[in-house]
């Protein structure tokens, strides 16, 4: 998630280049004079799950005022590309270890320490892009959506509706999609 007050809002779904957009908006706009507020944690963190990497959008539109005047917008990528996807970060972070390092979240250990994961992959499932763009009732909440396999030619589009200078893109995470 990342929020530019009376710009934009990101809502970022998990493995649909979410690390390399907020890589980029963050660079582009942390300490050059633009309000931004990037959420990076895990939705586990007391009183600040709605600013989660993660957050949903009809957990955010509560908490933000100028919902109806920003350009909102999320990337879309095919839940089984995605499912595969997550399929290889996690057997990426297993062979890592990263469940032995304490900077890892409970909630991810719990998954790479999972001998059946398959209560994982039907969470996963189940939370796709309308889970993350749509009301709770499945109403439309106003979020543009953009093509995973397009973003790189959308790219300047999205820093144009954002209302911030052109950056380029980074391709983060390529390794574990």
């Amino acid at each position: 998630m990342i929020y530019l007050p009376g710009r934009a809002l990101f809502i970022h779904i998990p493995r649909t280049g979410g690390n390399s957009i907020t890589s980029a908006i963050s660079t582009r706009c942390a300490g050059n004079g633009y309000d931004i507020f990037v959420g990076t944690g895990s939705s586990s963190a007391r009183h600040f799950y709605h600013l989660s990497r993660h957050a949903r959008a009809c957990l955010l539109k509560k908490f933000i005022t100028d919902w109806d005047s920003i350009f909102k917008f999320a990337i879309y990528r095919p839940d089984e590309e995605r499912i595969e996807s997550i399929k290889k970060l996690v057997e990426r972070d297993f062979n890592l270890r990263l469940h032995e390092s304490p900077s890892c979240s409970e909630s991810w250990r719990k998954v790479l320490e999972s001998e059946d994961r398959s209560w994982y992959w039907e969470n996963m499932r189940e939370h796709d892009l309308n889970y993350f763009i749509k009301d709770y009732d499945g109403s439309d909440l106003g979020v543009e959506v953009f093509d995973y396999h397009k973003l790189n030619e959308v790219w300047p589009h999205i820093c144009f509706k954002c209302d911030i200078e052109f950056i380029e893109l980074p391709h983060l995470n390529r390794s574990a999609s």
